[in-house]
This record gives structure tokens, sequence and C-alpha cells, in this order.
């Protein structure tokens, strides 16, 4: 697994590809947030379009990034979200804890508005 990142203007887009499943590429998910949360640029669309599957150690990582962005009043969204990834996320109920989209476009049309607006997948 790795993450590809792009940034268009106050928005970073980290998507990981293959299996979100755990090892050494989690902890560079720690070390890009940390980062992003450094820069001017407090925004993160997390996509998991590329994401065949995640595990445990995967959610534990995208709730910490999570919390560091909700520490610097930045935001960080989900989208792409299907199959046993959305399964995952349903069944610890974090759906109730992210903002989740169903595509990209959606995630940067709630990102670029003031409010935090939570849509259904």
């Amino acid at each position: 697994m790795h993450f590809r990142i792009e940034r268009e203007g106050d928005i970073n887009f980290i998507h990981p590809v293959g299996r979100f499943d755990g090892g050494p590429d989690c902890e560079q998910l720690q070390m890009l947030v940390a980062e992003i949360a450094k820069s001017d640029c407090r925004k993160v669309v997390f996509s998991f379009s590329l994401t065949r599957w995640i595990n445990s150690c995967g959610v534990g990582k995208i709730i910490a990034a999570k919390f560091v962005m909700d520490e610097i009043n930045g935001r960080f969204v989900l989208c792409d979200l299907e199959g046993h990834n959305m399964t995952v996320i349903n069944t610890l109920r974090l759906d109730q804890v992210f903002e989740i989209y169903d595509s990209i476009p959606d995630a940067v049309k709630a990102l670029k508005q003031d409010c935090f607006t939570q849509t259904p997948s």
C-alpha cells in the first residue's frame, strides 16, 4: 500500500492505494497529516476510490488523522466508500464521526462551504 497525494487550492487529497491494513505505510499517514497540519492548507479529502481493503489499523489511523485536523480547526472528510470499506465504517458507527461523501466532487463542494454538512452515502 502507498498513498497518492494531490493538492488543489486549499484542499489536500489523500488516496490510499491497495490494502490499508497496517505496516510502515500506515505510519506514513501520520506523517502526511502532521505536515498538512503545519501548512495553511487544512482541508483533507481522504478518498477510498483506490483502496481495496481497510482493517482496524487503517481505521485507527484515519481516526487519529481526523483528531489532528480537528485540533487545528481543519477538516478531514471521507469519500468513495463502497463494499467492505463502507461496511467497516458503518459497523463501527464512524459514519457518525466523519463527514462522508459519495464522491470527490461532493466532498470538495462541502469543503468549499462554510458549514459542516454530512450527506448520506
